[in-house]
């Protein structure tokens, strides 16, 4: 009932009493609203007519849903018109005729009728000529547009069905009254207007203050964050990259380390709940037994699926990672059951089959498990310095954790929300188990592995310092990528790790290696290694550091195309599977670049042209399309080294970084995560930038002005040169290039050749005569201020004696009125104000506020005159409407809106008028915010400057 306007709620429960009123009642009662709105509308309006809003406002109440007409649910609003009308107003209905339709009394509505039978009640329908579908005289039934029968489909109404008569006979119990449909000629208050609304989450309250108190509306905002999405202001000069620590995760983490334990040789950790959940959070039995039953069903048609799926349950409950629930347990209310499936990996070598467990799932108007929990911090390296750091040394190895999720055993009081269904034989009844450790597929598990690992290395610190600092660097999740300069300090760092890990019962395994010494020493030592023979010519899955193809023989890195080349084999031409293929493309450093943006740019097109998700291509971009396609097979031949100095035998005394347009804060990231002592140098091709960059930001707009200082801030204008756009590598990643071809561009992989060069023979770095025009291109122009004297008109009434702009209309009114009077003699004239005076002195002020702000404007369009440029509102593109009232021309002339909100009226923002037109607004949306209340008062005012 909360749901329901509390019109109608109040009108239902005139009628039914709450405490026994079930659904169906309340559904029957809203369904015979609808119907009669239906009804209403068609009667009043039968030739779709628009009657037309008011030019500054417009209200919206409330939208009643209309039933489909196909009988298959309710669409979202009523009415429903071919031309996309839909009423703004539409208040409660009104009966036109208090009499019943089929007996004439008034002791009853005609759809309560229980006087005549359906019979009688259709006889009498046939003797008035009336409609059977809506009971009236102004419709035959072939052309009436009224609903059929909600009850048997049928072409009449619904108080005269024959088959609802019969149902109501055999259920003598049920309330004759429940249910039953309105169908007597109603009245509307409607107004149709050429925009739809918006139903926002709001509730009433009560401001109370120390002298009086005041009705609100509180918004429940769900979607301004979106703002922040596309802020174009802060696109380029905000750091989104720095992880900072709030004060929940500050939180998160303190409760983590008073959690933590190590009992019997492993940590144990406790789930970061949220307040209150554990209490609230349903059990989720239902869903969780319907997906096991369906995932029984599969099993019995792959048997070897059930065996594989078996083998992996077996050996969880011989390592202790799950037992088996008790009956004590089970019958305990709280707990959560979650489902699982197989996710199966046909590039693994090992384990190739894993359960992935359901935390998201739960039951309808219920909380997940996932939802009840914090995701905790973000403890991970980052992926970029990770691989940046994995080129740098000769020696380069990798391994990976055993399980590592696995290996964390939970706290006692969370392996009750762990349970799920399982059986050892398809023909008997499941069983119920519970995991003991931590389990892939909740929420914080990443961060719990993360927390836990960094909270076992710090015991190292003062053992192992040089092995504590890589390992805090160097694991993302639970894969090891390091690298050394020599085989012994290798080796020393494997031995090392083996045993930080082995005391926290976790196992290193899958040892990889460029080095054949290292790997030599490996197996006399006893390490589990993995096969490094594996090389980008093999049909073999290759290695993969971090998704990244590692031939470890020839030390050379790649993106492994084969899975790519399998998927569009489908041969799909959509957007839907472009974007897939794109996504698909896994390239962390950006050795691709040049390749992907050319797919990048079709979606562009596509989208620009407003192409279907699923629709066939345009025939220009199908052929691009095509080609991409053609061209995907080269990706095989592009393969870099994996060790950045592997071709130089010699020590280097310096090293420089050069960086090609917008890579200014990448370079930062890689000297320092490589600890190089470089020398930056930066270059761009756009010389409007390079004197951007070496200029005064001050002197610029403040959208080029934010971007030069920050680049000013993290760079020194020096280190900045300008090459020609033939020798910046930067330029294939705008127009792209085929696979074949980038395998082949000496350009893109070693940079212009002048780089081989001493800094004498680069590119004139520093000009000091700079070209005029482009230095002013971007120039702020400030406009001087000067004074002038104009004659003020007085107005008869003064607007700053008042605070209420209801006020001063009505006194404006009153004041016209005595003018008119005097004017005009025995003019007969109503006694109270009328809406039309109210409006005319709406519009008076309109005009007087600018005239007095806007004289020379309003002149000089009249005069079909060009605007001063420095009028403050010439950009606005200002004319006069028929009311001579200053309008913005607007860019919104197609679209689907009221006039006033295509033109809105300028007015100034300092002005006592402005400021009562605010105050108003404000009021009028129950005080809402200062967004809101503009967001409503520009739908009809046109602002110079926002008001904040």
């Amino acid at each position: 009932m909360k749901a329901i306007p509390p019109d109608l709620a109040l009108e239902y429960n005139k009628k039914h009493n709450e405490n026994q009123s079930k659904v169906i009642d309340l559904t029957a009662y809203l369904r015979g609203e609808v119907e009669s709105c239906e009804c209403t509308e068609f009667l009043l309006k039968p030739h779709g007519s628009h009657s037309y809003p008011n030019k500054y406002s417009e209200k919206a109440p409330r939208i009643y849903p209309q039933p489909n007409r196909k009988g298959q649910g309710h669409s979202r609003f009523y009415p429903s018109h071919k031309s996309g009308v839909r009423a703004s107003a539409n208040e409660l209905l009104s009966a036109a005729v208090s009499n019943c339709l089929f007996c004439s009394e008034d002791t009853h509505a005609s759809d309560m009728c229980e006087n005549l039978c359906v019979q009688d009640k259709r006889a009498k329908l046939i003797k008035e000529g009336r409609c059977f579908l809506c009971c009236n005289t102004c419709y035959h039934v072939k052309k009436c547009k009224k609903e059929i029968c909600s009850y048997c489909k049928g072409h009449h109404a619904r108080a005269i069905c024959f088959k609802l008569e019969n149902y109501l006979k055999q259920n003598s119990h049920i309330d004759l009254e429940k249910g039953k449909v309105d169908v007597k000629p109603t009245s509307s208050n409607s107004v149709l207007h050429n925009r739809g609304g918006v139903l926002l989450q709001c509730v009433k309250a009560e401001v109370i203050g120390h002298i009086s108190s005041d009705k609100i509306f509180c918004l429940f905002d769900n979607g301004t964050e979106l703002r922040r999405f596309w802020e174009i202001e802060s696109l380029g000069i905000r750091d989104n990259d720095s992880v900072s620590l709030g004060n929940g995760d500050e939180e998160i983490l303190s409760e983590f380390d008073k959690s933590v334990c190590f009992v019997d040789g492993r940590y144990r950790v406790s789930l970061p709940w949220k307040p209150g959940m554990r209490e609230v959070l349903q059990n989720n039995k239902t869903v969780a037994r319907k997906r096991f039953e369906g995932l029984v069903r599969r099993f019995k048609c792959d048997h070897e699926l059930f065996c594989e799926y078996k083998d992996v349950i077996d050996n969880y409950v011989r390592e202790g990672i799950v037992g088996r629930t008790s009956c004590d347990s089970l019958s305990d209310s709280q707990g959560f059951y979650l489902p699982h499936h197989a996710v199966i990996r046909s590039d693994k070598t090992t384990n190739r089959l894993r359960i992935v467990f359901d935390g998201s799932a739960h039951e309808d108007g219920h909380s997940s498990l996932n939802q009840s929990f914090y995701t905790g911090p973000n403890l991970h390296s980052n992926m970029l310095e990770l691989l940046l750091r994995f080129r740098k040394n000769p020696v380069a190895f990798t391994a990976d954790v055993k399980s590592a999720f696995l290996q964390i055993e939970l706290d006692l009081r969370d392996r009750d929300f762990t349970r799920f269904f399982w059986t050892d034989n398809l023909n008997n009844n499941p069983y119920v188990l519970n995991f003991a450790r931590v389990l892939f597929g909740l929420r914080p598990s990443p961060y719990l592995l993360a927390a836990t690992l960094k909270h076992h290395f710090r015991k190292y610190k003062e053992q192992y310092p040089h092995t504590f600092d890589l390992l805090n660097s160097s694991i993302y999740v639970d894969d090891f990528i390091c690298g050394r300069n020599d085989v012994l300090d290798a080796l020393r760092t494997t031995l090392e790790c083996l045993q930080i890990f082995s005391d926290a019962s976790m196992l290193l395994r899958k040892w990889r290696t460029n080095s054949k010494q290292l790997d030599l020493l490996w197996r006399q030592e006893g390490v589990e290694r993995e096969s490094s023979e594996t090389s980008a010519t093999d049909l073999r899955p290759p290695i993969k550091v971090l998704e990244l193809a590692w031939d470890s023989e020839k030390d050379l890195i790649y993106f492994d195309p084969k899975d790519l080349l399998k998927f569009m084999s489908r041969r799909t031409e959509s957007k839907r599977f472009i974007l897939s293929v794109v996504g698909r493309i896994f390239d962390p450093i950006g050795i691709l670049g040049p390749i992907v943006i050319k797919l990048k740019c079709l979606l562009q097109d596509l989208w620009t042209l407003g192409v279907d998700w699923d629709s066939e291509l345009p025939p220009k971009l199908r052929h691009k399309w095509q080609q991409w396609s053609s061209e995907a097979e080269g990706l095989t031949e592009i393969k870099i080294p994996r060790f950045y100095l592997g071709d130089v035998d010699q020590e280097l005394s310096s090293v420089d970084i050069h960086c090609f347009s917008d890579a200014g804060k990448l370079a930062k990231q890689v000297s320092s995560c490589l600890k190089f002592n470089a020398n930056i140098y930066y270059w761009t091709d756009s010389l409007i930038s390079y004197y951007w960059i070496r200029g005064d930001s001050s002197a610029f707009k403040p959208y080029i002005k934010n971007r030069v200082q920050e680049i000013q801030l993290l760079s020194d204008t020096s280190q900045w040169g300008h090459c020609p756009g033939k020798n910046n590598p930067a330029d294939l990643l705008s127009r792209g290039t085929s696979a074949v071809k980038l395998a082949q561009n000496e350009l893109w992989w070693n940079g212009p050749p002048w780089l081989k060069l001493t800094p004498d023979h680069w590119p004139n770095r520093h000009r000091d005569i700079l070209d005029s025009e482009l230095c002013s291109e971007e120039l702020e122009y400030r406009s001087s201020v000067h004074e002038a004297v104009t004659q003020q008109r007085e107005s008869l009434v003064d607007i700053n004696r008042f605070s209420s702009l209801k006020k001063l209309l009505k006194v404006t009114a009153w004041v016209s009125r005595f003018v008119n009077n005097a004017r005009i003699v025995n003019k007969s004239m109503n006694f109270y104000i009328t809406a039309d005076e109210i409006q005319n002195a709406e519009y008076f002020w309109l005009k007087y506020v600018q005239s007095e702000f806007y004289s020379s404007e309003i002149l000089a369009l009249k005069r079909n005159e060009q605007l001063r440029c420095s009028s403050e509102i010439k950009s606005l593109v200002p004319y006069l409407d028929e009311d001579n009232l200053l309008r913005i021309t607007g860019r919104l002339l197609e679209a689907d809106l009221s006039f006033g909100e295509k033109h809105p009226v300028i007015l100034p923002r300092h002005c006592k008028f402005t400021e009562l037109l605010v105050i108003r607004e404000h009021e009028r949306i129950g005080h809402c915010g200062v967004s809101a209340t503009l967001l409503n008062f520009e739908k009809i005012i046109g602002y110079l400057k926002v008001v904040s």
